[in-house]
């Protein structure tokens, strides 16, 4: 366990001392094995290699707010996002919308269906006690039901 550690250290500083040099350096040693490092050997053959700059922000001011191309970016972004949410919230209460109004168009297709089997029917009165229709209340529940229908069931 201890080699394991002492080798991952060894690496990551290996790795951070390579980040930070600002020439790099490949040979290849009597063996044929390649090696990198920030100092050229004594002897052989080497080759710079050249590494590209990160450009670090500078101390204390990590967002800068003069309209650099990050901050634009950072903009668009939002405003697409903002735009995405606005958007899938339109749909979901057109989807709601359009979920509603089918339950209303089967309902009024149920009670349709109903009046035009005919037969005895008993509807509540105002006091809430059920009364069978006679046919002239029959035939304006009947009337009324399909104007229901064609008003909620337009397409």
């Amino acid at each position: 366990m201890r080699y394991i550690i002492l080798a991952l250290g060894l690496a990551y500083g290996c790795m951070s001392a390579l980040a930070g040099a600002e020439e790099v350096y490949k040979w290849t040693d009597k063996n044929g094995n390649v090696h990198y490092g920030e100092f050229a050997p004594s002897s052989g053959k080497t080759k710079t290699i050249e590494t590209p700059s990160t450009p670090r922000p500078a101390e204390g001011n990590t967002a800068s707010s003069d309209g650099s191309a990050l901050d634009k970016q950072k903009q668009a972004l939002e405003g697409m996002s903002e735009e995405r949410i606005t958007k899938k919230e339109a749909k979901e209460k057109a989807d709601k919308e359009k979920q509603e109004t089918t339950r209303r168009c089967n309902t009024a297709k149920g009670r349709l269906t109903i009046f035009e089997e005919g037969g005895r029917i008993r509807m509540p009165d105002a006091n809430g006690k059920l009364h069978v229709l006679s046919d002239a209340e029959l035939k304006t529940a009947l009337a009324e039901a399909r104007k229901d229908v064609d008003r909620l069931c337009k397409k």
